[in-house]
């Protein structure tokens, strides 16, 4: 299970550059500009039909959470029935997934489908109810559906008005980050803006450090720094709960 969990903070890490050629220059904490002024919902109507596969993926959450039966079973229904409309990829991406899902079963939720980076083509994020935190994330590359990521609690995920998507987790007592991202146009991944994290194991090699050291990630580029520059770079994230951005982002918010 520990394997899992780093292979997991190991894909956050190198989320870095996907090569991305948006007509955007995100900075640190979000500060960059984009295609648009925010978050567009002009999609949402247009893409709220049944043949759309995001209404299709809601459909599995809802089916999901509002199985009557046991929620080993759900999750199994709701795994083959995802997995059969799309690739969620590898061993990291279902372990999220599966985590994700856990926290959902009978849960209030909804979900919302917005253009959320200003490429004109709308994605689809499923909200926990309780908190207006992001359980899950997907694009289109394409008209193929694909999963751009999970969370849960321990591995919180939110976004602003202006399509910053922030995530903070840990693995740990040793184990922390928070960082923000802007979702790449051209082939779905999360491009990693800035990233302030505390970390016992090596990113790269999973190998257990001496001792827990603190390092900052910008322009791909990954820092060792001291606990105080940590802190301080800490500071310039938003709240992720029990308040976070996505209250105020202006998603257009359906139930499930």
């Amino acid at each position: 299970m520990k394997k899992i969990v780093l292979m997991v903070f190991a894909c956050l890490f190198f989320a870095a550059p996907c090569g991305c050629d948006a007509n955007v220059s995100p900075q640190p904490n979000g500060s960059g500009s984009k295609p648009d002024d925010g978050i567009s919902t002009g999609q949402a109507e247009e893409t709220a039909h049944a043949e759309d596969p995001y209404e299709t993926i809601a459909g599995f959450y809802r089916d999901y959470i509002y199985f009557e039966g046991d929620r080993d079973e759900a999750l199994e229904r709701f795994l083959a029935d995802i997995q059969a409309e799309l690739d969620i990829g590898g061993e990291a991406s279902l372990y999220e997934l599966e985590s994700s899902m856990s926290e959902l079963f009978g849960a209030a939720a909804g979900y919302a489908v917005c253009d959320i980076n200003g490429d004109g083509s709308p994605e689809l994020l499923v909200i926990s109810e309780d908190d207006y935190s992001i359980a899950a994330i997907y694009a289109k590359i394409g008209k193929n559906p694909v999963l751009v990521g999970a969370y849960w609690s321990r591995n919180r995920c939110v976004i602003d008005k202006g399509g910053t998507i922030y995530v903070s987790g840990s693995s740990g007592a040793d184990d922390s980050f928070s960082a923000s991202y802007w979702l790449c146009a051209e082939n779905g991944d999360l491009e990693l803006i800035e990233m302030v994290g505390m970390e016992s194991y090596d990113g790269q090699t999973l190998e257990e450090l001496p001792e827990p050291r603190y390092y900052l990630i910008q322009n791909g580029a990954k820092t060792i720094i001291s606990e105080k520059e940590a802190v301080d770079a800490w500071g310039g994230f938003p709240d992720v709960y029990p308040e976070n951005p996505t209250r105020d982002a202006g998603l257009p918010y359906k139930k499930l």
